[in-house]
């Protein structure tokens, strides 16, 4: 209270307001700027939530028929890599576009197709892990979110069933109930129709099929290791664009250059 104005020999800041001022302080000190980041150092604040933007495609590395040959796995090709790399030290994943808008919510504008295919392999990981789980559960959703309105990191916005469907994965597959397989998913009540209508959420069932493949079989030594591996040696270059119009600009110069989606 002695840094706080003081009227009749009484702060001036009710504890109501000293409460506020903290958790707007902590939230700004759990903000990031353009730099190298972990893959654990970006999911597990607390406060930040990693978002696709509703001007985003859909997830569609899952989709085989995806990519230059649309005959190719890019998921099984990127899995193949990172396990291939694990004893190798720290890799770079390249950079991701991004604006923080409002606090903690970080944007993607480049980066959603790497980005959630890491998220949907913590999940499967955190499924299989010994000791690293409890460590793989704090990248895919906070403790207070598992108390409260069970939203996970990563967030699609670009349609309200992708994001629905994310939550209950999220919840009720990679952390609750381990035993069932990919395969089961469409037999859980979470599990709507109006799913099958949605490209993102098929691509995301895909992609899962594919990561269980490439992890069956494997021991949980190998789980654990391979989970240090994608949590503390992949890293991300994140680099700012300021605010969404930047965000789109940027969203349409990549996407009219027949780049791939990353």
């Amino acid at each position: 209270s002695q840094y706080l104005p003081q009227v009749n020999g009484m702060p001036k800041a009710s504890l109501k307001t000293k409460k506020q001022l903290f958790l707007t302080l902590r939230r700004f000190m759990g903000s990031i700027k353009n730099d190298e980041y972990s893959i654990s150092e970006l999911f597990s604040t607390d406060d930040r939530k990693i978002v696709i933007p509703d001007f985003q495609r859909d997830y569609c590395w899952g989709n085989k028929h995806y990519g230059e040959k649309k005959d190719s796995n890019i998921v099984e090709g990127f899995i193949d890599t990172l396990l291939e790399e694990q004893n190798k030290g720290k890799i770079i994943l390249g950079k991701i576009d991004v604006y923080e808008n409002p606090i903690n919510h970080i944007n993607l504008t480049d980066g959603q197709q790497r980005l959630t295919t890491i998220y949907l392999l913590i999940g499967m990981l955190a499924r299989m892990a010994g000791t690293e789980k409890s460590f793989l559960k704090k990248c895919l959703i906070s403790e207070f979110e598992q108390n409260d309105d069970n939203e996970p990191y990563l967030q699609y916005s670009i349609r309200e069933s992708s994001v629905f469907f994310l939550r209950d994965l999220v919840n009720e597959f990679f952390i609750k109930d381990t035993s069932l397989k990919v395969k089961d998913i469409e037999k859980q009540p979470w599990h709507f129709n109006e799913y099958y209508l949605d490209p993102t959420i098929q691509s995301f069932k895909e992609a899962l099929k594919t990561i269980e493949d490439k992890l069956i079989g494997k021991s949980t030594n190998e789980i654990d290791l391979f989970s240090k591996f994608v949590l503390n040696d992949l890293k991300v270059q994140y680099y700012d664009v300021e605010d969404r119009k930047h965000g789109e600009e940027r969203f349409v110069i990549i996407n009219t250059t027949g780049k791939g989606l990353t």
